[in-house]
C-alpha cells in the first residue's frame, strides 16, 4: 500500500529546522576533492515546452500500462525522444502472467503528473524490475503536481511460497536516471496472524542461518516482498533532485532504496526510507569506481518487530519461521560518499540491531567576503559620483554555491511549485541594528548569474520615498544577507544564508570628486634586488584643501593588514616611487592616502594592484639544497662544477596557478647587452629541467628568471656566476660621468672608453661609439638612429652610433653622447626616458684594415631628460596661446558652452614630452581678473554668472642642472573667457502702472539672467527688453508700440526683443542665412520661461525666435543677437466694469423653401441694407439699452450659399473651413441674391428668393455698446461664450481669423437648410409609476403620438431609448453612473426596489426620411392625465415619487485583479450565523490595466450587522463588517491576488521584500497584509518559506496561481 505522506506540520517544523540550523549529534568530515566538478548531463536538450503524450484508463487500466510500456520501448525516428505524461490512475495487479515490466529506449520523459502507476503480479514474470534503463538511454521523472506522483512494484504475497524480490528501475552500464519527483516505492508487505517458531536470536546468535528455535510467537507477524527502488548497476549514471524513495528488505533480499555500484550518483534532495530492515542508501562493499556526492536529503531506516521467514520450502503459516527485525542503515559504507563541504551531515543513531539511524544533510552558512573598497565614507547628498563609485560587491571568490553545477537542472522539472534561486539583500542599520533603508534585493538563476553589486545611491528610506537619512559623523553597516534557497519537490525549503558586513562614516562632505589611486607599476630592472616603481595619482586639486594633514603611503597586503613600505609625502606630483623589500610570490601593492575632512572625519583611501615579486636566484650544487649568496654571485672553480638555479618557488607558482615549466630563462649576452632566451638545452654547458636552470660545468655568466603575470612579466634580479669562463680576452671598460643628462650639450652625459687587458690587440687607433637595441632604447630614439643613413646596421638588430672621435692604445678617451651627430641632428627623437647603451670601439689594425669584431664594454644605463622651453594655456587640452605672451587686450578668446559651468584648463609643457622641472620642483598659479565670473581652481575654470574675465597662468620652475647649478624657469600666459547667458527668467509686465504709458515703454518684469547653473542675476545690467509690435492675435499686422498707449480692456498680442548689453551675450550657432560665417543666438540651448508661466525650457520650445546677426570680421560684438519672446497679453480689466463671459442668441432655422430675407422690406430701399437675414434675437442684457434707447447688444448677420464641393464639413454650428468664404465666390452670393443686374438691391428678390436645400454660412457680428443707460459699463471677456440656437459657436470669423475684439464678436459658421417635415409635438403613452418588486418597463412599452409643424397628425415618432435610473444630484438629468442596472438601483433580475426614487430617460426618434424633430411640447400620458415632459434633443426626463421601502440596500464596487471572467462572489453572513443570508455573484466590470471594478448590490436587507465575505479565484479571502441601520449602506470593497501584499494586482519584489522583513522580524505585517503573504499552508504564519515562494512568482520560476 502507498506510504502515508508527512504531516503539514512535519513538513514545516523540517523547513524551520534547516533554516535556523541543526545541532546534530554527530558531524561527518566533509570531503571536498572534486567536490562540484563532476557533472551528470543529459545527451539530450532541455525542451520548456514539450509535446506530451497523454496516458490513462479510459481502455483499461492494463491496456493503459501496456501503452506506456510500448511507448517506453519504441525507438527509431520520431521516437528519440519521448514526453509522456499520465492524466489518470493507471493500476494492474492480477495473478495472471500478463508481463507489463518495460524497459526504457532512446529517452523517456514520464510526468507523473499527481498520478499513480502501481502494477504487481504473481510469480511467474520472475525477479525482473518493473522498469529498465538500457545502456545509452536515459529516464526522466517528474510529478508536474509536486505530489500524488506515485510509481509501486509489488507482487502476490502467500505463505506457501518464497517471496520474488521487487526491484522497481534498475539503470544498467551507460544508462542514465533522472528523478525531479514523484513516490517510488519497492515490494510490500501485511499482516498475518499465526502461531511461529522464532529462526534465531539476534543478540545469542548473530550467524542467523545456523541457530536453533528459540520462542514461539502466536500473534501477527510481517511477511513482505523485499526490492529496490532503483538499483544502479556500474556504468550507470543517476541525478535525484527531489522525491521520495522506499525500499524493503527481507531475511533473503537485504534491500534498499537505492542501490549502487561503480555508478555515478548526485543527490540533490529527496527523502530515502530503508523499509523492514533495508538500508536509505547501500554502496556496494565491493564499490570501486563509483562517485557518490550528496547535497541535501534525509536518510531514514526502519523495522519490524517479526518478520515471516520462508525459505520455500513448503512451510506456511501455524508452522513457519519467524524472525525479530533489525534496522538497516541510512546509507551503508558511508565512507565512500561525498558529502558537499558546506553542508552540516547530521547523524542519529547507529543503525543495524542497535537502533534506528537516521542522516540528514542540509546547507549550512560557509561565509562570504565583499571585495575591498577604497573609500570608507558615503553621503546620499553627493553629487558627482561616477557609474562605478560608492558600489559595494560581493566577492565571487569567497564563495562555492551549495549546488555549483547543478543549478540549471535544479528547475528544469515542468513543475510550477519547485524552484531555486539565489538573492542578495542589502540593507544599511545603524549602531543600534535598527534598519534606516529598505532592503534591495538582487536574485539571480544561479550565482553566476546574480549581480552581486549594489550602488549605495539606490537605498531608500524605511516606510518612505528618497533617500535615507543619515547622521553626519556616524557610523552605519551595510550588511549583505547571500541567501541560496532550493524549494523541490518534498515542499521543504533548503536555504543557506550568508551574511557580511561593510562600515562607513556618514559624511556630509562630498567626497566623491577625491580620487586617488595607483596609475601604474613597472619593475626597476636596474635595482639589485626585485624593486618595484609605482606611481600615484594626487588627490583631485579641488578637495586639496579640503582634505588635510593628508599623508601617503605604498606597500602592500599581508592578509588583512597594509604593510607600509615607502612614504609619498604630503603630495604626490605623478613620480614613480619605488618599492623594496617585498616578501616573493603573489602580492597585493596598496596604495594609501590618509587625511581629514572637514568635518572632522579622518579617511583612508586606498587603491589596489596585483603583481608578482620574483625572489632572488637561489643556487644549489651536488653537495647542498638551494640557499641564497651574497650579491646574488656564486664564485666555482674554473675547471667547472654542476650548479643549479631556482626562482621562484613551487609554492610560490601554484599561488598564481602555474608550474615550474611557466618560468623563463635568461642569459645576459655580454657582446650584445641584451638579454637572451634560454631554450631547451641548445646552449653549450646549460640545460633547463622542471623550470630550474643547470649549469653542467659552471659556465659563466649573468642569468635571470622570469614568469608573466596580471599582463606584465615579472623578472628576478639577475645572478652571476664565476666559473668556466666562455668569453674572449680583450676588455673594454666604458664609465659615464653621469647617471641623468638633459637634451643638450651642456648638460650631455660624457662617457670614458678605457681599453684594458694588456693581451688585447688595439692596432694603430680604434674609434669608439654605442651600440642601441630596440628594446633598450625609446621606440622613436632606436627609429631615428636606424633611419640616419651614416650609422651601421649590425647583424643582431643593433645600431652602431659613431662618437666623431678616435683612441690609441690604451689612453682613455672621452666623449660627449649628444656631440654624436646622429644623435645631435635627431635630438627630438631623444624622448625622455630610460636608456642602454653598449659602448663598443673598432679598432683599425693597420691603415684600412679593421678587426673582424667590435670590443664591448659592459652596458651602462642612463636617464634621460628634457627641460620646459614654454608653457601655454590649454582647455580642454587644445592649446590656446601657442607659446605667445599676450597683454589683457590682445588675449585669445574662450566662450564658455552653455550647457556647462566648469571645463578642464591646464597648463602645457612645451614640449609635451618635456620632464623637467618636475610637478614637485614647478609652481604654477592662476589668477582672474574678476572671480565673481570665472576662476581656475583644482584644475578647473568654473563659470559663476555671465561676463568676460581675463584668466592668468604663471609658471615658475626650478631645476639643478648637470653641473650642480640651480636654475629658474619663468613663463606668463593670458586668455579671456566669455561666459554667456544661459538662462533668462522673465516675468509680464505690470500692466496695471503701465497705464496710459506708450507701448514702447513697457518692460517685462522681473528679468534675471544666470550662466549654466550659476547664481540668478537681475538682468537690467546684462539685458535689453522693448516692445517691438503689438497686434490684435498672432499674424495680424498690428501697430507700432510708439503708436499705442496702454489702455484698460487692451488685450494685444505683443512682442518684445530681448538682447544683450555691450559685454555679454546668448550662446550663439552658426547660420547661413545672410551668408557664410555669421553667428545668431542659439534658441535651441537658451533656456527661458513662457510668460506667465515657471516652467523651464528652451526658447524654442515656446516658439522665440532669434534676430540679429554677428560677423566676428566687423567691429560688431555678440551683443547684437538677442531673441525675440511673444505672447498674448492679459486683459487688462476695468474697474467697476461688468465683463460678459456668456452670450445667448436666437436665429432663425430656415428650411427648403423658407424665404431668404424674413425681415421687413422698407418702402424707401435707398441707403437700405438687410443686414439681418437670420432674424438674429439677442438673449444676453435683453432690454439693456443704452442712453439714447438702442439695444445694448446689437448685431449683424449675412447668410451665403456654399458652393459644393465644400472644403470644410458643412456640419451645422461649427466654423467655416479655411478659404470656404473666398472659395468660387461664395461670399458674394449673399450679396448679389438680393440684388438685380445693375447690382441694385431688388425688392422682388427680397420679397421671393428662397432657401434651397443646401448648406449655408452664417457670418454673425455681435456689438456691445460700452455703457448703459443705467451709466454701468460692459466689455466681453475674452474667453466668452456664444450659444446660438442652443449650440456653442467658435469665435471664429468667416476668415479664419479670431472673432474677439473687446467690445464686438465676429463668428462664421455653417447651418443647412433641411428638407424633411419638422414633428413639433407629441404625447407618450404607456409608462406607468414604478413598484417595488416589479419589472421594469422598457421602450417597447411605450408608444408615440406626433404632430407635426402643419398641424398634421403623424405616427412617424416612436420611443428609441427608455432608459431608468436615480438622479442622486437632482439635476433631471441622466448623468455617468446613474443608470440602473442589476445590484445598481435594479435587483440581480431587473426589478425596481424599494426606498428609490426613480427616473424615466425617454429618447424619441424619427426615421430619417420621415422627418426630424423640433421641441416644441411634448407630454407623458400617466393615469389617463397629460402631464408635462421636460424635453431637449428629442430627449426628456420624469421623476417618480419614492418606491415603498422593504428593505435597505447594501451595495458599492468590488476590486478585483487578473480575470475579468472569473466570478467574485460576495456574501453577507448575519451576525451569530455561519451561512450567508444573501450572496451575489459579479464578473466583469471596468478594467484599469489589471485591476476589474464591478458594482455589486443587496436589496431589501432588514437593519443589523453583517459579515461580508468577498471571495474570488487566486485571490485572498477578504471580510468586512456591515452594519445597516435605518439607510442605505455603501462598502466598496478590495482583495488581493495570493501574494500580492501591497494590493498593486501584481506579486513583484517588493512584495517578497515586505514578506522577507516580516519573516526576519523586522517590519511586521498585519490583518489582511498577513493573510495574502502566508501563500504555504496559510497557516496564518509568515515565514521565510513564504517569502521564497513569492520571489519565486515574481521571478517567473514558479507560479503561485
Amino acid at each position: 500500500m502507498k506510504t502515508k505522506k508527512r504531516s503539514k506540520i512535519l513538513s514545516l517544523l523540517l523547513a524551520l529546522s534547516m533554516l535556523v540550523g541543526m545541532v546534530p549529534f554527530s558531524v561527518i568530515p566533509a570531503m571536498a576533492a572534486g567536490f562540484g566538478d563532476v557533472q551528470v548531463t543529459s545527451s539530450y536538450p532541455y525542451d520548456p515546452n514539450p509535446r506530451w503524450v497523454e496516458i490513462n484508463n479510459s481502455s483499461g487500466n492494463k491496456r493503459g500500462i501496456s501503452y506506456l510500456k510500448s511507448l517506453m520501448d519504441t525507438t527509431g525516428p520520431g521516437y528519440k525522444v519521448k514526453y509522456i505524461k499520465l492524466t489518470s490512475d493507471l493500476e494492474y495487479l492480477g495473478d495472471d502472467n500478463f508481463n507489463l515490466t518495460m524497459s526504457v529506449n532512446e529517452c523517456v520523459h514520464l510526468d507523473l503528473n499527481g498520478h499513480e502507476l502501481i502494477y504487481g503480479v504473481d510469480e511467474k514474470v520472475g525477479a525482473k524490475p518493473f522498469i529498465t534503463v538500457n545502456g545509452g538511454s536515459e529516464l526522466h521523472i517528474y510529478d508536474s503536481q509536486n505530489g500524488g506522483g506515485y510509481i509501486h512494484y509489488e507482487g502476490k504475497l502467500t505463505s506457501k511460497i518464497g517471496a520474488i524480490p521487487r526491484d522497481l528501475i534498475v539503470v544498467k552500464n551507460g544508462g542514465k536516471l533522472f528523478v525531479n519527483g514523484g513516490e517510488l516505492e519497492a515490494g510490500r508487505s501485511k499482516e498475518i496472524f499465526g502461531t511461529w517458531n522464532e529462526s534465531y536470536h539476534i543478540d545469542s546468535q548473530p550467524n542467523r542461518d545456523n541457530c536453533e528455535d528459540i520462542d514461539i510467537w502466536t500473534g501477527k507477524i510481517r511477511h513482505l516482498i523485499a526490492g529496490d527502488a532503483i538499483d544502479l548497476q556500474p556504468g550507470s549514471q543517476c541525478v535525484i533532485n527531489g522525491g521520495e524513495f522506499y525500499g524493503r528488505g527481507d531475511y533473503d533480499y537485504h534491500g534498499a532504496a537505492i542501490r549502487a555500484c561503480d555508478a555515478t550518483l548526485i543527490i540533490n534532495s529527496g527523502y530515502f526510507k530503508g523499509n523492514s530492515g533495508a538500508d536509505a542508501l547501500l554502496i556496494d562493499n565491493g564499490d570501486k569506481t563509483g562517485t557518490y556526492i550528496i547535497n541535501g536529503g534525509e536518510f531514514d531506516t526502519h523495522k519490524n518487530d517479526r518478520l515471516m521467514r520462508n525459505d520455500g520450502d513448503g512451510l506456511w503459516a501455524n508452522a513457519g519461521e519467524f524472525y525479530f527485525g533489525i534496522y538497516g542503515y541510512a546509507i551503508k559504507n558511508k565512507q565512500k560518499v561525498t558529502f558537499n563541504p558546506g553542508a552540516d551531515v547530521a547523524i542519529s543513531g547507529t543503525g543495524g540491531n542497535k537502533g534506528r539511524q537516521t542522516i540528514k544533510v542540509t546547507p549550512k552558512p560557509t561565509g562570504v567576503k565583499l571585495t575591498p573598497t577604497d573609500w570608507d565614507t558615503f553621503s546620499f547628498g553627493y553629487s558627482g559620483l561616477g557609474s562605478n563609485e560608492r558600489i559595494l560587491t560581493l566577492d565571487a571568490a569567497s564563495y562555492t554555491p551549495h549546488y555549483k553545477g547543478q543549478e540549471h537542472w535544479l528547475n528544469q522539472d515542468y513543475s510550477n511549485n519547485s524552484y531555486y534561486y539565489v538573492a542578495a539583500i542589502w540593507q544599511i542599520f545603524d549602531m543600534d541594528g535598527q534598519p534606516v533603508s529598505e532592503e534591495i534585493v538582487k536574485t539571480g538563476n544561479s550565482f553566476d548569474e546574480l549581480d552581486k553589486s549594489v550602488d549605495m545611491r539606490t537605498f531608500q528610506r524605511v516606510e518612505g520615498t528618497g533617500a535615507p537619512q543619515l547622521e553626519n559623523g556616524h557610523q552605519y553597516d551595510v550588511r549583505c544577507q547571500l541567501m541560496e534557497s532550493w524549494f523541490g519537490y518534498d515542499k521543504k525549503a533548503a536555504v543557506r544564508i550568508d551574511d557580511t558586513t561593510f562600515r562607513f562614516y556618514a559624511s556630509n562632505f562630498d567626497q566623491s570628486h577625491i580620487k586617488f589611486g595607483i596609475t601604474g607599476v613597472r619593475q626597476d630592472m636596474n635595482a639589485s634586488e626585485f624593486t618595484l616603481e609605482v606611481k600615484g595619482e594626487d588627490i583631485t586639486p579641488a578637495y586639496s584643501t579640503s582634505i588635510t594633514d593628508r599623508g601617503y603611503t605604498f606597500g602592500y597586503q599581508s592578509g588583512d593588514e597594509f604593510l607600509p613600505l615607502a612614504s609619498g609625502g604630503s603630495a604626490l606630483a605623478g613620480e614613480w616611487i619605488s618599492l623594496s623589500g617585498l616578501p616573493g610570490g603573489k602580492q597585493t601593492i596598496v596604495g594609501c592616502m590618509d587625511g581629514v575632512d572637514i568635518t572632522g572625519i579622518r579617511h583612508s583611501f586606498y587603491n589596489r594592484q596585483e603583481v608578482f615579486v620574483m625572489p632572488n636566484i637561489q643556487f644549489k650544487l651536488t653537495n647542498t639544497d638551494y640557499r641564497s649568496y651574497t650579491n646574488d654571485r656564486i664564485t666555482i672553480p674554473a675547471s667547472g662544477q654542476t650548479v643549479w638555479l631556482r626562482s621562484p618557488t613551487d609554492e610560490q607558482l601554484e599561488e598564481i596557478g602555474m608550474t615550474s615549466s611557466s618560468v623563463q630563462w635568461e642569459m645576459l649576452n655580454q657582446n650584445t647587452g641584451k638579454w637572451e632566451i634560454l631554450t631547451g638545452n641548445n646552449t653549450p654547458g646549460i640545460q633547463e629541467g622542471w623550470g630550474n636552470l643547470q649549469l653542467t660545468d659552471g659556465r659563466s655568466g649573468t642569468y635571470r628568471a622570469s614568469v608573466e603575470f596580471n599582463g606584465q612579466r615579472w623578472y628576478s634580479p639577475a645572478a652571476s656566476v664565476e666559473g668556466k669562463d666562455y668569453s674572449a680576452s680583450q676588455k673594454l671598460e666604458v664609465t659615464s660621468d653621469c647617471q641623468s643628462m638633459e637634451v643638450d650639450k651642456n648638460n650631455s652625459a660624457i662617457f670614458t672608453y678605457a681599453p684594458v687587458h694588456n693581451s688585447g690587440d688595439w692596432g694603430a687607433r680604434w674609434y669608439p661609439g654605442v651600440i642601441v637595441y630596440k628594446d633598450n632604447v625609446p621606440k622613436a630614439f632606436y627609429d631615428a638612429m636606424y633611419a640616419w643613413s651614416e650609422n651601421e646596421k649590425l647583424s643582431d638588430g643593433g645600431v652602431l652610433v659613431s662618437m666623431n672621435k678616435n683612441g690609441k692604445g690604451q689612453d682613455p678617451t672621452d666623449c660627449k653622447l649628444f656631440s654624436a651627430t646622429a644623435i645631435l641632428r635627431n635630438k627630438d627623437a631623444m624622448v625622455p626616458g630610460n636608456y642602454t647603451f653598449i659602448p663598443c670601439v673598432k679598432v683599425e689594425l693597420a691603415s684600412g684594415v679593421y678587426a673582424p669584431d667590435l670590443v664591448k664594454a659592459n652596458p651602462i644605463n642612463l636617464r634621460v631628460n628634457k627641460r620646459v622651453t614654454s608653457m601655454d594655456i590649454a582647455i580642454n587640452g587644445e592649446n590656446l596661446t601657442n607659446g605667445v605672451e599676450h597683454t589683457q587686450d590682445n588675449a585669445p578668446v574662450y566662450t564658455m558652452s552653455e550647457s556647462v559651468n566648469k571645463v578642464s584648463i591646464s597648463a602645457m609643457k612645451n614640449p609635451g614630452n618635456a620632464n623637467i622641472p618636475s610637478s614637485n620642483g614647478a609652481d604654477i598659479s592662476w589668477s582672474s581678473s574678476n572671480r565673481n565670473i570665472a576662476e581656475v581652481k583644482g584644475g578647473q575654470l568654473y563659470a559663476y554668472r555671465p561676463g568676460t574675465v581675463v584668466i592668468t597662468m604663471t609658471y615658475k620652475g626650478k631645476l639643478v642642472n648637470k653641473n650642480g647649478v640651480q636654475e629658474t624657469l619663468n613663463f606668463t600666459r593670458r586668455i579671456k573667457v566669455t561666459v554667456p547667458i544661459a538662462e533668462v527668467k522673465i516675468e509680464e509686465p505690470n500692466w496695471k502702472n503701465s497705464l496710459n504709458l506708450m507701448y514702447s515703454q513697457v518692460k517685462l518684469n522681473g528679468l534675471q539672467v544666470r550662466s549654466y547653473n550659476g547664481e540668478w542675476q537681475s538682468g537690467n545690467g546684462y539685458v535689453e527688453n522693448t516692445v517691438t509690435r503689438i497686434a490684435r492675435y498672432e499674424g495680424d499686422h498690428g501697430w507700432d508700440p510708439s503708436e499705442k498707449r496702454v489702455l484698460y480692456n487692451d488685450n494685444y498680442y505683443i512682442t518684445f526683443h530681448l538682447k544683450p548689453k555691450t559685454g555679454y551675450q546668448f550662446p550663439l550657432r552658426a547660420t547661413t542665412l545672410s551668408g557664410e560665417g555669421l553667428y545668431r543666438a542659439n534658441t535651441a540651448t537658451i533656456r527661458t520661461n513662457r510668460v506667465g508661466s515657471s516652467d523651464m525650457n528652451t526658447a524654442d520650445k515656446f516658439g522665440y525666435w532669434a534676430s540679429g546677426e554677428w560677423n566676428p570680421n566687423t567691429l560688431q560684438t555678440p551683443s547684437v543677437c538677442g531673441i525675440v519672446i511673444s505672447y498674448q497679453m492679459e486683459l487688462l480689466r476695468e474697474p467697476n466694469t461688468v465683463y460678459v463671459d456668456l452670450v445667448a442668441i436666437e436665429t432663425a432655422e430656415p428650411r427648403e423653401g423658407d424665404l431668404r430675407y424674413a425681415g421687413e422690406v422698407p418702402d424707401d430701399l435707398t441707403g437700405w441694407h438687410p443686414n439681418d437675414v437670420m432674424g438674429v434675437r439677442v438673449l444676453t442684457l435683453s432690454g439693456e439699452t443704452t442712453q439714447d434707447g438702442s439695444p445694448l447688444l446689437a448685431s449683424s448677420s449675412n447668410v451665403f450659399k456654399i458652393s459644393t464641393p465644400l472644403l470644410g464639413s458643412g456640419t451645422p454650428y461649427t466654423p467655416l473651413a479655411d478659404g470656404e468664404a473666398t472659395n468660387n465666390g461664395n461670399s458674394f452670393e449673399g450679396f448679389t441674391v438680393f440684388r438685380d443686374e445693375e447690382n441694385n438691391l431688388s425688392r422682388e428678390k427680397l420679397e421671393n428668393a428662397r432657401y434651397e436645400a443646401a448648406t449655408y454660412a452664417h457670418e454673425l457680428g455681435i456689438y456691445l455698446a460700452n455703457q448703459s443707460a443705467a451709466g454701468t459699463k460692459y466689455y466681453f471677456s475674452p474667453d466668452v461664450r456664444v450659444l446660438v440656437n442652443g449650440h456653442e459657436v467658435q469665435l471664429i470669423d468667416s476668415l479664419g481669423n479670431p472673432g474677439y475684439n473687446g467690445d464686438s464678436l465676429e463668428l462664421g459658421y455653417y447651418f443647412v437648410s433641411d428638407p424633411r417635415p419638422s414633428l413639433i409635438n407629441g404625447t407618450i403613452e404607456g409608462l406607468n409609476a414604478p413598484v417595488t418588486g416589479a419589472v421594469a418597463q422598457t421602450a417597447d412599452d411605450l408608444t408615440v403620438t406626433g404632430r407635426d409643424s402643419a398641424g398634421e397628425a403623424s405616427d412617424k415618432m416612436y420611443v428609441s431609448g427608455l432608459v431608468w435610473f436615480i438622479d442622486a444630484n437632482e439635476n433631471g438629468v441622466l448623468d455617468e453612473g446613474e443608470r440602473c442596472a442589476p445590484e445598481n438601483g435594479f435587483t440581480q433580475d431587473g426589478r425596481f426596489m424599494g426606498g428609490k426614487k426613480y427616473s424615466a430617460f425617454v429618447t424619441l426618434a424619427v426615421e430619417a426620411e420621415d422627418g426630424r424633430i423640433n421641441n416644441t411640447a411634448f407630454t407623458l400620458k400617466l393615469d389617463g392625465i397629460d402631464t408635462p415632459l421636460s424635453t431637449s434633443q428629442a430627449q426628456g426626463v420624469y421623476t417618480f415619487p419614492e418606491t415603498e421601502i422593504v428593505g435597505y440596500g447594501v451595495s458599492g464596487n468590488v476590486e478585483s485583479f487578473n480575470s475579468g471572467t472569473d466570478p467574485v462572489t460576495i456574501q453577507l453572513i448575519e451576525q451569530g450565523q455561519s451561512e450567508p443570508a444573501y450572496e451575489t455573484i459579479v464578473s466583469g466590470g471596468t478594467q484599469s490595466g489589471n485591476k476589474f471594478t464591478a458594482p455589486y448590490a443587496f436589496s431589501d436587507v432588514p437593519s443589523g450587522t453583517y459579515t461580508m465575505k468577498v471571495m474570488k479565484k487566486n485571490h485572498v479571502t477578504r471580510e468586512y463588517t456591515v452594519t445597516v441601520g435605518s439607510a442605505d449602506v455603501t462598502q466598496n470593497v478590495k482583495i488581493h491576488l495570493l501574494g500580492d501584499i501591497d494590493g498593486n494586482g501584481t506579486v513583484t519584489t517588493m512584495d517578497f521584500m515586505r514578506a522577507n522583513s516580516h519573516a526576519r522580524g523586522v517590519t511586521l505585517l498585519t490583518d489582511y497584509a498577513l493573510k495574502c503573504a502566508d501563500v504555504v499552508g496559510t497557516d496564518g504564519k509568515v515565514t521565510t518559506m513564504d517569502a521564497m515562494r513569492i520571489n519565486a512568482h515574481a521571478r517567473g520560476t514558479a507560479k503561485l496561481w
